[in-house]
Parts: C-alpha cells; structure tokens; sequence
C-alpha cells in the first residue's frame, strides 16, 4: 500500500473501508497514583483524554449538543481527543472549534482532536484519507517540555473492517506511527475491541496479530495496571466492555501522574470519558536518572527485534573498553 500526499500531509490509503463516501475522503482526528511528581516546578501538567461523542452533531437536539460540548470543554485538560465526530464539512469544524473555544484544533470525519491551552500548539499534523486517524506534534510554546506526539484512532466497529485497517495501520502506517525505539508518543481512542483479552490463550482474538505485537512492543496501557482488571468504557443496555484506551510509550508512562474513567450522560454518549495526566519534565531534567532509566516494557524480552538490537549495542559498546579495565569499571561505563 503506497503513502498518499494531500497537500503537504503524509497519509495512508485506506478509503476503501467503511466510512461513508459523501464528504469523507480528506484533501486537506481506575484510577491509580503513582508517586507524584507534579509538585516541582519543572514539570508541566499534561492531561489528556478520549472520547466516543456518538457524533458532535446530534441534529435532532441543538441544545443537547451545545450542553455536551460546555461539558467537555469545562473539564481539566489540555487536549482531548473525540472520535465518531461526524464533522465532515469545514463549516461544522469551525463551529466546533468555537464551541469548545479552542486555542487549536484539528478534524476529520470521524476524529477530533482539541487543544484547551494557550501554550500548547498542533503541528506536523498527518491524517489518513478513512479519516480514521490523525497525528500532530505537540509543542509548548516556552519549550517548557520536549514535544510529544499525540495520535488518535477510532477503528471499525465491524471485525473485518477492524482487522483490515488495523493490519493496514500497524504494517503500513509508518508515516503516522512510530517506528522501533520513538518515544515521547501517546497513541489514544476508540479501538472497538477490548485490548486484555488477547492476553489470555482462552478468548477469540479481536485485532489482529500484527497490531497486538505493536502495541505489545512499543507501547504500555496508561490507565490499566497490568495487576488490574480494566474500567468499562463502554454501556449500552446490559453489555458493558473496555474499548476505549490511551497507551503511552514508556517514557510517557513514567510521567503519569493519575488516570481516571469518567461516567457520561446516557443522552450524549454511551462512551465514558477516559483521561491521563502526565507530568512532563523540562528538557533540562528530562534526563535525570531515575528509576526510567532501569525499567524497561516488561513484554520487551520475547522481541527478537529488541533482542537482536539489545545484544549487538552490549557487544559494540564492550568492545570498544580498554582490555585492562577492571569488571566494575565496565559495568559503571556501560551503565552511562
């Protein structure tokens, strides 16, 4: 599958998917506390979360609308993603960027993302042509933290839909996902399935195997301790499931601070909101060592990749030691 320009932003063909044709092809989106780490003035408060809006639009009721957007824009963030938006005009964006009176924002037919905050700013922004998936850079603008990269996805709700645009985005996506060894990303939104059964031999697998191996090796849950059993976000009648995430790169997953699922009006979504709050160092204490330093993505170890690139590092870097330094002399150098 070939990346696709549209002017200037890097995308990935998956138009062939669900999304209806009208309007949707773009040319132009439990709570545990670690120790905190938020008191000291060289960190920054980063929260972000997603949502499942069941459509921003709601035509059958203005005032339900403009109640569910005062809503979400009164709750402490700084971005908030939202999927199943249904903005696929420019006049409808641009209302929803002055009803949640964002400082930026960014949209798609079936995603959204939103900036509450003066001093953070979207760029390198890629969408898919599904308009299923949207990445941007986000940069504060005194450079108080280095930038980080937000991506969000809301994938088919139909199996076969999700698997082929999960297959799609996890071999071909490279444009908008990281590559082995990025850090400072957040990957967040409604992936129709719940991500903890495929941990168990037991359950059917719901995304394929491919995306799962992704995640798996470069990204942790942010909400849900691997000891936990995770939080609903979703309810609809009698059946309730997770299927709404944010995960985080390790890096990011040191900085959290708390994560929260948050119930929603029946009226307005039968999605919960879920949210994440980091604490973002200043790129002169970013690298501080610290117990991130030591810890690793615990699924690391069965990555042939990452453990072919782990032992050819120990073996290049070793050979390069004076022959004549003592064990413990190797040990503390390699450990810089």
């Amino acid at each position: 599958m070939d990346d696709i320009v549209a002017d200037g932003q890097e995308v990935f063909n998956t138009d062939h998917l669900d999304a209806p044709s009208a309007g949707y092809d773009l040319s132009l989106s439990r709570n545990f506390k670690p120790p905190d780490i938020s008191q000291s003035s060289s960190n920054t408060n980063f929260r972000i979360a997603t949502l499942n809006c069941r459509s921003l639009v709601k035509s059958a009721d203005v005032s339900t609308r403009n109640h569910f957007i005062r809503y979400l824009r009164t709750r402490p963030l700084e971005i908030l993603a939202l999927q199943e938006t249904h903005a696929s005009t420019i006049p409808l964006q641009q209302t929803f960027h002055m009803q949640f009176q964002a400082s930026d924002s960014l949209w798609s037919p079936h995603c959204g993302l939103v900036c509450f905050s003066d001093l953070l700013s979207f760029s390198n922004t890629k969408y898919s042509v599904c308009g299923r998936v949207i990445s941007t850079r986000v940069t504060h603008v005194h450079g108080a933290f280095d930038p980080v990269t937000v991506t969000v996805v809301y994938a088919p709700a139909g199996r076969r839909d999700r698997f082929t645009f999960l297959e799609e985005l996890a071999q071909n996506g490279a444009s908008l996902l990281p590559e082995f060894g990025s850090s400072r990303h957040i990957l967040l939104g409604d992936l129709n399935y719940s991500y903890a059964t495929h941990l168990s031999s037991s359950a059917p697998c719901q995304a394929p195997s491919s995306w799962l191996s992704y995640i798996d090796s470069y990204f942790i849950d942010c909400v849900t301790d691997t000891d936990c059993s995770p939080v609903a976000t979703f309810s609809r009648g009698s059946s309730c499931s997770c299927i709404d995430y944010i995960f985080g790169t390790m890096d990011m997953f040191d900085c959290r601070v708390a994560s929260d699922v948050t119930y929603i009006q029946p009226s307005w979504s039968d999605h919960f909101l879920v949210t994440s709050h980091f604490a973002l160092r200043s790129p002169t204490h970013a690298t501080i060592l610290g117990k991130g330093v030591w810890r690793a993505h615990p699924r690391l170890a069965s990555s042939e990749t990452f453990q072919a690139l782990v032992a050819h590092t120990i073996f290049t870097t070793v050979s390069t030691f004076d022959p004549h330094m003592s064990p413990q002399d190797k040990w503390d150098k390699h450990s810089l």
